[in-house]
């Protein structure tokens, strides 16, 4: 992971929760202990990633078919491609009045 993104994350799935813990600290833990690192949960981390505060930037697919390279050139599984965008909010019709 760390080869292709220092900004990687570990999902540590326990009994009560998931935490998420950068790759890099968990390594760097890996003669102390995990106990005292400090994790943020899952919907903390995609809050992160969709505010640009986390994540590797370079790794961003324009289409599927950029997408689909990136995956095999970095002999990944799988991967996943997330358009945001703003739109205007729709609004709800008034339903007509029962006769």
């Amino acid at each position: 992971m760390l080869a292709n993104s220092d900004s990687s994350f570990v999902f540590a799935y326990g009994e009560q929760s998931t935490k998420v813990l950068k790759a890099q600290a968990v390594l760097d833990a890996e003669k102390t202990g995990l106990t005292n690192l400090t994790t943020q949960s899952v919907s903390e981390l995609f809050y992160d990633m969709f505010v640009c505060k986390a994540g590797g930037r370079h790794l961003a697919a324009k289409d599927n078919q950029t997408l689909q390279g990136m995956v095999q050139e970095m002999h990944w599984d799988a991967g996943v491609r997330i358009t945001l965008a703003d739109h205007k909010p729709v609004r709800k019709r008034k339903r007509p009045a029962a006769q």
